[in-house]
């Protein structure tokens, strides 16, 4: 009887070590489909091409120099600010296609060059930060060119003069988006026509922790690209997998206290089986 105790002993541990998998891998699936997620722009880097090694000065209607480096310039007030040719000013070619521009120039020259307009540049998830993993976010990019520099401001070359158009092209391989690339048209764009283009993306299974997007708005043959960092994650704070494992370690403590209950049973009911044998035999003794 001893035996087949034990051998019940050892069949339910299994069934209680195959049950814990079991619901561990449940709830991971669960955790993966149903859980929702966050997703939030932690970061936003632009830039795009120093024209000149270091950058190269543009200048106001005063004839004051301005840097600028991969489209950024540290100068707020009025614009638009000129890009004067190199031999025009007396710049120094520090090497072939390098200069080293004047901090100012004769105002004269300034109005011969090209002129400069301040882009603002902003994006938003217009859909709120909180989506579920298998629905979409709405990702808008908006391109606005002014005539005052802020902080925030990017300068481009942009002439009046001429028409303009604008194209956005997204790269990522964590999101589904659309449209796509290919999808997307060229839209004219002028100083008082903002453009706003909207992707709708969607986080692809299993994508979680910190994302990127690099998204590029051209407008002609002048490239101001960015990068987008998101955060992408569990709104219950619990990663999927840690889950899983808290569920098959829960089940399996729950099935080892089941098993000790039992083991507890039967050592019981022996105990009491040979107390019975053991007054039983007392007992037959005073009889003799």
């Amino acid at each position: 009887m001893m035996k087949k105790n034990i051998r019940t002993i050892w069949i339910l541990l299994a069934y209680v070590i195959v049950i814990s998998l079991v619901i561990g891998v449940i709830v991971y699936s669960l955790s993966l489909k149903l859980s929702p997620v966050e997703i939030k722009i932690n970061e936003i880097l632009i830039g795009g091409r120093g024209r000149h090694c270091k950058g190269f000065f543009i200048y106001d209607d005063s004839g004051i120099g301005h840097n600028v480096f991969f489209d950024i310039i540290s100068y707020t007030g009025p614009g638009p600010l000129y890009y004067v040719q190199p031999d025009l000013v007396n710049a120094k070619e520090i090497f072939s296609g390098c200069y080293e521009f004047p901090e100012t120039i004769s105002p004269s020259l300034v109005t011969s060059g090209i002129p400069y307009y301040p882009l603002d540049i902003e994006i938003k998830l217009s859909s709120g930060d909180e989506i579920n993993s298998n629905e979409s976010a709405l990702l808008d990019v908006s391109v606005n060119f002014s005539d005052e520099y802020s902080e925030n401001s990017y300068a481009i070359p942009f002439s009046q003069k001429d028409s303009h158009e604008v194209v956005f092209e997204l790269q990522t391989t964590n999101f589904d988006y659309a449209p796509k690339n290919e999808e997307v048209k060229p839209s004219p764009i002028t100083l008082s026509l903002p453009i706003i283009h909207r992707w709708v993306i969607s986080p692809k299974d299993k994508t979680m922790g910190e994302q990127y997007l690099m998204v590029a708005v051209y407008i002609d043959n002048h490239q101001v690209p960015f990068e987008i960092s998101l955060d992408v994650r569990s709104l219950i704070g619990t990663n999927p997998i840690v889950l899983a494992i808290g569920a098959a370690i829960g089940s399996g403590i729950i099935g080892m206290l089941t098993i000790t209950k039992t083991i507890l049973e039967i050592r019981e009911k022996v105990s009491n089986l040979r107390k019975k044998k053991r007054t039983r035999y007392s007992k037959s003794r005073k009889r003799k």
